[in-house]
């Protein structure tokens, strides 16, 4: 968790990288204190069919939605989508004001009832999925106190 799905229209193939795209959301999303990298899964969802406003097909669209684990609060799910929403325009760039565009993001919480999580041990290698190094994380807890920086980045600080 979380996960993360970015539709669009197929049309917006034409205007940019849609793998810089999914990158620069991924990135974003990682540089909240609060999201586990080891959880995090970001796709890219191209919409093949699809209909928008008066039907024009120059029309286009980026939907982001994420879906977190609700029990961190409003407040930094808030935040994670102010995160994703300038990760999004980052990537589009000028796109936005040159072209007809619908960008949306949406934060769903889900309740931790509502969920089971599993991870064959056999496969799981936390190194796979651990920062290597305070330089590969983005977050805000980077130059804290050792007992904070522990908190994202346990295996340099345990």
């Amino acid at each position: 968790m979380p996960h993360i799905f970015i539709e669009y229209s197929s049309n917006l193939d034409e205007h940019i990288d849609v793998a810089k795209m999914l990158q620069s959301v991924h990135d974003a999303a990682a540089s909240h204190p609060s999201v586990p990298l080891a959880g995090l899964r970001t796709r890219a969802i191209r919409s093949e069919q699809y209909l928008i406003a008066n039907g024009n097909r120059s029309n286009m669209f980026v939907a982001v939605t994420a879906r977190l684990n609700g029990d961190r609060g409003n407040e930094p799910l808030i935040e994670i989508r102010d995160l994703l929403l300038e990760g999004i325009q980052r990537s589009l760039g000028d796109l936005m004001l040159e072209q007809p565009m619908a960008v949306s993001v949406e934060v769903q919480p889900i309740e931790a009832a509502m969920r089971v999580n599993k991870k064959p041990t056999a496969l799981w290698q936390p190194s796979l999925f651990a920062r290597t190094s305070e330089q590969d994380c983005r977050c805000s807890l980077t130059g804290q106190a050792p007992s904070l920086r522990a908190a994202c980045h346990p295996r340099l600080f345990a």
